[in-house]
């Protein structure tokens, strides 16, 4: 409850600040879905899990903040499952020092507050280590493959996760490891084969997605404002046509996952050569089955594939500090004077980090006053190159946005939302007027380069009216 408290505050501090603006995109499909158009189901990037979540919490009139309480009320079980993984798994000292930072990593946190769907898929994550180190638990296997499988109604990647245990379990069960095996993905295999047929009765493939655009980012870079057209261009079909490229982002990722992915690889080599007691037998496999999806995921170049598997590597981390200052794990009471430090340090950061956002969200109430905006109506006759910018008293509503994965990955969305150009001041100003926009806000300094600077080169066709500290603000002419 303490952590659910910490949480609370510090989102209303931030006066329930929005971390990601992945949300949005999410909300537009959420409130489009209807039966009597199957197309409206799909999305290339994400599950169909979080876009129903957001369609139920419509009917309180405010579907983000109703996700993310819910999200703060669900923080509670992430910490009761946490806990009894991290004592499972470690010293009851170690565990002690584990848990504030499972709980408070930006995986963790900053995804319960972000509205998105990657605190669920980790929450379902953590269920499923749960259920395989409770071995007392009759049908265990199975509910571990079920809460695995109803992550992956949220985030596509878990998956590979699933599958990477599924891997382990070959490897570590001494006995019985097919039947094992089995169980696990007997419950797993429902929520695929469900996600499944509902993409095909969108008129998708079964495992069609849009995982190619990511890729893509990850080998060339991206320009959000233009996303690149890739039309039905595989994932294959982009590796193969670079090669080298695919190899130097590649191995790139891994570099910039090296955090997780080395203490974790070097915590296995010794579970690996001490795996004789059931705890580090347990651990080993479940450190298998991280790396194996780290080294997968890495390809996507997103770290917030990371979040499912940070128990696991906190659990690594405190494994090996155990290997090297045994001495500090056995006694109790340093290791909880070190806890309440890391706790007391976790506490004052998440209000830093608040405060933060806090002020970044007083900029988007001022932008808000003073271009009078106080409907939906309003909100979309102004652009912006900012795809974190809302605003406040309209109930999270954005303005009008150009670019972003929604283009590429959710049908229909541009038929409502056209692409607006940005090569040049008048191909801008054309489509800004025809979309019937009457301002146009860049982000300083603009996500969009080149439309600031077509905007900013043209003062008959675009008017700087107000500057602040984040956004240059110009009129349409």
């Amino acid at each position: 409850m303490l952590y659910a408290a910490v949480l609370l505050a510090a989102a209303w501090h931030s006066h329930f600040a929005m971390l990601s603006n992945d949300v949005f995109p999410l909300r537009w499909q959420a409130a489009h879905l209807s039966l009597h158009h199957p197309e409206t189901f799909y999305d290339g990037f994400f599950p169909i899990g979080y876009p129903l979540l957001l369609r139920l919490g419509s009917l309180t009139g405010n579907p983000v903040l109703a996700v993310m309480l819910l999200q703060i009320v669900l923080a509670s079980i992430y910490v009761l499952l946490a806990r009894q993984v991290l004592q499972s798994m470690l010293s009851e000292a170690a565990a002690v020092l584990a848990l504030p930072l499972v709980l408070f990593a930006p995986q963790a946190a900053d995804n319960i507050l972000s509205v998105t769907p990657d605190f669920l898929a980790a929450l379902c994550a953590l269920a499923a280590f749960f259920f395989l180190i409770r071995q007392d638990i009759p049908g265990n296997i199975f509910f571990a493959g079920l809460t695995m499988g109803a992550g992956y109604l949220f985030r596509t990647h878990v998956i590979v996760l699933g599958l990477s245990v599924v891997l382990a379990l070959f490897i570590f069960q001494k006995k019985q490891r097919f039947r094992m095996a089995l169980l696990f993905c007997a419950g797993l295999l429902p929520f695929v084969v469900m996600q499944g047929l509902l993409q095909v009765w969108s008129g998708h493939g079964f495992f069609e997605n849009a995982q190619a655009f990511n890729f893509w980012r990850m080998m060339y870079g991206m320009d959000w404002n233009n996303p690149p057209a890739l039309g039905g261009v595989s994932v294959l079909d982009i590796i193969q046509a670079n090669y080298s490229a695919f190899f130097a982002a590649y191995w790139s990722s891994i570099i910039q996952e090296s955090l997780y992915i080395i203490p974790t690889l070097v915590a296995f080599l010794f579970l690996f050569l001490r795996g004789r007691t059931s705890p580090n037998r347990t651990l080993a496999a479940l450190t298998f089955a991280a790396l194996v999806y780290l080294a997968i995921t890495a390809t996507g170049g997103s770290p917030r594939n990371v979040a499912p598997v940070i128990p696991i590597i906190a659990t690594d981390f405190l494994f090996l500090v155990n290997l090297a200052f045994g001495g500090v794990a056995r006694r109790r009471a340093m290791a909880r004077a070190f806890g309440m430090l890391l706790w007391t340090g976790a506490v004052l950061g998440s209000f830093v980090f608040s405060d933060h956002a806090a002020r970044r969200i007083n900029e988007y109430s001022k932008v808000e006053r003073l271009l009078n905006v106080n409907s939906k109506e309003a909100a979309l006759k102004i652009y912006t190159d900012d795809f974190d910018f809302y605003f406040p008293g309209l109930h999270y509503q954005t303005p009008r946005e150009s670019g972003g994965w929604p283009e590429v990955g959710l049908p229909n969305y541009t038929e409502e939302f056209p692409h607006l150009r940005d090569s040049s001041a008048r191909i801008l100003h054309d489509d800004l007027v025809s979309s019937g926009i009457q301002w146009a806000m860049f982000r300083t300094p603009p996500y969009d380069p080149r439309g600031y600077e077509s905007a900013h080169s043209d003062t008959t066709l675009f008017h700087l009216i107000y500057q602040t500290p984040m956004h240059r603000i110009y009129r349409v002419e």
